[in-house]
């Protein structure tokens, strides 16, 4: 409805949403069962009834809020009632939102696989949906993990499309999810593999315009979980999310022929602590040889037998750090494809900016590893920190075997080299499309190899790459942002004409000159004193 308003002159427009119901929900039927309040809500059961969802008066509707009131305990492992089933849809303007009211938690000893709370097609839950955190709304596993009563795959949160029915315009905000699994792998022998399907967040099949963001995930295999195999996704993103203590923070696929995946963006997310899942791994440091985890903050992976890759995730603005362990440990960022070995097609092509990777750790691993049968990558303006310059196979980034991959405006701080390649059959300058514009500093060496060449930075300029890289001092203060001096200050290039309007603006939100050179790394340079990140390795 408008409503037309004459105020001073002025004709004012507004628009108006009738308000929907507020149906409050507790474990069980409280008071006179109205669901008028926390004290006369309605039960769980009631909840996951299908008649109660779109079908008029009474029902849940478009525009309703649905109120979590105190905490909801389920039976473990039961795919049917042990959980809150989402069986009905909002409309455009009128979403449903699912709101935790404050210190409402949902929890079981071991939640399915259809986790603790669930959005499916199949089960009427279409989107235009809000489910909503609150101040602290929780949703946990009590009991699942190394030597706890439960040792089994679970999720947390899933959101699934079906057959070729999207799930679309879903929201999921201010949400802790933790304890899915309590994984004990610290130890050298550690053996516990039973945590390898388990999930904070799992969103699969088809989707069109879902977004997982400020939420806090903790302790789990992966944090944010995600297929489009065989599937269509539209405008998927995960940003503002802080997770810590898994094998993967993220972990987005797709492999069919008919895979699809337009627009995921995966930004300002903090990621960091692998130590528990470091183990079992066939890697030294571990001596049970099952290879069960390796670790990574993003892995992303796609394959397509036609050989046109279709999916290009943009991965912004995150902070990854710490240390991923003595285990299989990868990369901060690895984009990869699914089988590299039996198929010679490509997989993904990732475009990475803006992010701050720190590692912290003795451990050799790439900051960014880009696997066999990738290609067309773009790495701009990232600030890359290591710790070890003399390792034999330590290098900042490593590139796709597939060729044109382009590295510019990033800084590379502390590593045993620049670059190297991975299953690669042509030499890097056959594979690289453009490298320039970058700092690399206290380097073990400043070398770039792959299959079987290494070219010292003299012969990589001869050759036409990183003619206007340096290798001096970029003087990062504690939290990787330029200081006083800085040799990456102005010396950038700058990548307006590339079209990626996030890339414009730095790490922190400051606008990067239209015109001009840009700054180098993932920070415009601040007189100001730094405020916007604080480092905190665990």
């Amino acid at each position: 409805m408008r409503t037309l308003i004459s105020l001073s002159g002025f004709m004012l427009m507004l628009n108006t949403v009738a308000m929907g119901a507020d149906i409050y929900i507790t474990q069980n039927t409280s008071g006179l069962d109205t669901g008028a309040n926390c004290a006369n809500a309605h039960s769980a059961v009631w909840f996951n009834t299908s008649n109660k969802w779109n079908a008029g008066a009474g029902t849940v509707m478009p525009g309703d809020t649905v109120h979590l009131c105190g905490t909801f305990t389920f039976a473990a492992n039961d795919s049917t009632n042990g959980l809150l089933r989402i069986g009905g849809s909002g409309t455009s303007g009128s979403p449903i939102t699912v709101l935790f009211e404050p210190g409402a938690i949902v929890q079981s000893p071991q939640f399915s696989t259809n986790g603790g709370i669930m959005c499916h097609y199949y089960y009427g839950c279409h989107g235009y949906l809000v489910v909503d955190g609150g101040a602290n709304g929780i949703i946990q596993n009590t009991a699942n993990g190394t030597g706890l009563s439960y040792s089994a795959a679970s999720r947390g949160l899933f959101i699934s499309g079906y057959v070729a029915s999207a799930v679309t315009n879903v929201e999921v905000k201010n949400l802790t999810i933790r304890n899915i699994y309590l994984n004990q792998g610290t130890a050298p022998g550690g053996t516990d593999t039973k945590g390898a399907n388990t999930v904070d967040v799992e969103t699969d099949g088809y989707l069109t315009n879902v977004s997982i963001h400020d939420s806090t995930l903790n302790n789990a295999r992966t944090g944010v979980g995600g297929t489009f195999d065989g599937y269509t996704w539209v405008n998927v993103s995960y940003y503002n999310n802080q997770i810590a203590d898994h094998c993967w923070g993220f972990s987005i696929a797709g492999l069919r022929v008919a895979s699809s995946a337009t627009n995921v963006q995966i930004y300002n997310n903090t990621i960091t602590d692998w130590t528990n899942w470091q183990c079992p791994s066939a890697a030294q440091g571990c001596t049970n040889k099952t290879d069960t985890y390796h670790t990574d903050g993003i892995i992303t992976y796609s394959g397509n037998a036609s050989g046109t890759p279709i999916y290009a995730p943009l991965i912004y603005n995150n902070h990854i750090y710490g240390d991923l362990g003595n285990g299989s440990a990868t990369a901060f960022i690895y984009c990869t494809v699914g089988n590299p070995l039996a198929n010679s097609l490509p997989g993904s092509e990732c475009i990475i900016f803006n992010n701050l990777l720190q590692n912290t750790a003795v451990t050799p691993h790439a900051a960014i590893w880009f696997g066999g049968n990738t290609q067309n990558n773009q790495v701009y303006n990232n600030t890359i920190i290591g710790t070890v310059t003399n390792n034999s196979f330590n290098p900042c980034w490593i590139s796709s075997s597939l060729g044109g991959d382009k590295f510019q405006n990033n800084i590379c701080a502390t590593w045993s080299q620049i670059e190297s390649t991975q299953w690669a059959t042509i030499p890097p300058q056959s594979m690289i499309a453009a490298s320039d514009y970058n700092v690399y500093y206290n380097l073990g060496a400043a070398t770039i190899a792959g299959n079987g060449t290494t070219y010292t930075m003299s012969q990589w300029k001869a050759l036409g790459f990183d003619t206007h890289s340096i290798l001096t001092d970029p003087l990062l203060n504690s939290i990787g942002q330029l200081s006083t001096g800085s040799s990456a200050k102005g010396a950038g290039a700058n990548l307006t004409s590339l079209g990626i309007s996030a890339l414009n603006s730095d790490k922190a939100g400051v606008t990067r000159p239209a015109s001009g050179a840009w700054d180098i790394g993932a920070y415009q340079y601040s007189a100001a004193s730094p405020t916007n990140l604080t480092v905190a390795v665990r």
